[in-house]
């Protein structure tokens, strides 16, 4: 006869006429779940308070960009009035620049606090114990270096949130089939985050040979420069919404589901079933 450890079936063998029952405790206890059996950790109260900063920050972004775009809109009517021949106070050039100077500074703050905070929400959701380690593909290294990667950064990520957040929803009811998906939002949110990074770096390109201090630049070029540039920040806009709706809901998918756990191993097929599962306290003929 060999014992059940709790786990597994162990190679310590035992009396055959020996049969020991369980006592009620042990019957109690809860099966091991995925976070003791496999390291993977709890959500704490630091991981909603990061949630709670990334969601403020993100909010924070759409409104420096609309800073943004004042800036922007009044450098455009500016440029109109020169082109018209209207008179213009020259200091207001110099205000317009300090305007859109701090506009830029703020955005580019923003922007690194909340690169920050979404790779520290995602790392702890992506280690936590309220998803399936085995719906998920790649290491929680790769889920966040993914990101920094030229050529990989523009799949990859979007591949770690599909897993993370179908390993967080493997075992909610309300799931009908066995493989629920985050529908729209995910795909939506990808397209647009690449759109915004294109358009962002075509706008900054633009920009520098629209506004060079050479003066070479026409009217017309300046004000595509700023058409391109509007559109940019309307997209980065777009772009911070759906990725609030996306840590909304990849969030309320972790917090909803109990503690995953990981099934139970059974017993050989030449075995009978064990009459206990407390350590040394279980025999089996082997």
């Amino acid at each position: 006869m060999r014992y059940w450890d709790g786990r597994g079936w162990t190679d310590i063998l035992a009396d055959s006429t020996t049969v020991l029952r369980p006592d009620r405790a042990s019957l109690s206890q809860p099966g091991p779940s995925v976070g003791s059996m496999s390291g993977r950790r709890p959500l704490t109260r630091s991981f909603f308070l990061v949630t709670q900063a990334l969601q403020g920050f993100l909010i924070l972004y759409m409104g420096v960009q609309l800073l943004g775009l004042a800036g922007s809109l009044m450098l455009a009517r500016f440029l109109g009035d020169i082109h018209a021949g209207s008179d213009v106070d020259p200091s207001q050039a110099d205000t317009i620049d300090r305007f859109n100077l701090v506009a830029s500074i703020a955005a580019v703050l923003v922007y690194l606090c909340c690169i920050v905070l979404w790779l520290v929400w995602l790392h702890r959701g992506y280690v936590s114990d309220r998803v399936d380690p085995r719906l998920l593909r790649h290491s929680s290294g790769w889920a966040v270096g993914s990101w920094f990667v030229p050529v990989l950064n523009l799949a990859r990520p979007f591949g770690v949130h599909s897993d993370l957040w179908r390993a967080a929803l493997a075992r909610d009811p309300r799931a009908a089939s066995g493989d629920p998906r985050p529908g729209w939002l995910l795909p939506t949110w990808w397209g647009v985050w690449l759109a915004n990074g294109f358009l962002g770096n075509l706008s900054f390109r633009m920009s520098g040979r629209a506004f060079a201090d050479d003066g070479t630049a026409g009217y017309d070029e300046m004000i595509t420069a700023l058409r391109v540039e509007w559109v940019s920040i309307a997209v980065a806009i777009a772009s911070a919404v759906l990725a609030l709706l996306v840590v909304r809901g990849t969030t309320r998918a972790l917090t909803s589901q109990p503690t995953a756990t990981v099934p139970q191993p059974h017993a050989p097929a030449s075995t009978a079933t064990p009459s206990a599962t407390t350590p040394g306290k279980v025999s089996s003929t082997g």
